[in-house]
């Protein structure tokens, strides 16, 4: 059904330098989340993976303790990074690899991207080392979900659950379930 809404406030971490002041001003002091929602859509499958490309699935990613621009995800059959370079070239980066190393996905976009970014995939065409090729990734960590629910007068708590999806070019889907609100709302977001 998608993630749950049960606080008004996002879990914050360790504030990333690169994206918290001057230049980029991502999230004030104090702000930089703990977690990081990614979601993939459109990728293809090259064949060469015993794993299908996890089209449509959301992973929930956790900043490193040791680089705070840095979030991860180590799972039994996904490895996730999304990165905030410190040095030069001022970038982000995402990559996506299944448990034997095989590449789904890895693209670069600006250093501190806005929530919602749409990172390409830069694995064109299905080539040897590459399991997966086309497609994209979003990037989101709350704020605007929360952003969303305060407009549409909507109460976080234990019933309230949000899902998100995406289409092309560039059309996101929202939706907002709530049973206790008695409250299914769906909208496309340009």
């Amino acid at each position: 059904m998608g993630q749950k809404i049960t606080s008004p406030d996002i879990e914050h971490g360790n504030d990333c330098n690169r994206c918290t002041g001057a230049p980029f001003f991502r999230w004030p002091a104090g702000g930089t989340p703990e977690y990081i929602w990614v979601s993939f859509s459109g990728l293809v499958n090259c064949g060469f993976s015993h794993h299908p490309a996890p089209n449509g699935k959301l992973f929930r990613l956790t900043q490193s303790n040791i680089n705070h621009c840095l979030w991860v995800l180590v799972g039994s059959v996904w490895f996730i990074e999304f990165q905030s370079h410190q040095i030069i070239p001022a970038l982000s980066k995402i990559r996506l690899l299944d448990h034997t190393g095989w590449s789904f996905f890895v693209s670069q976009g600006p250093p501190c991207p806005f929530e919602y970014w749409r990172f390409p995939n830069n694995q064109a065409a299905c080539v040897l080392m590459y399991a997966g090729s086309a497609g994209w990734a979003t990037v989101w960590w709350g704020d605007g979900i929360l952003d969303m629910v305060e407009w549409f007068g909507l109460s976080p708590g234990s019933s309230l659950f949000y899902d998100v999806s995406f289409s092309a070019p560039a059309f996101e889907y929202h939706r907002f379930a709530d049973r206790e609100q008695r409250t299914n709302v769906k909208f496309k977001k340009i």
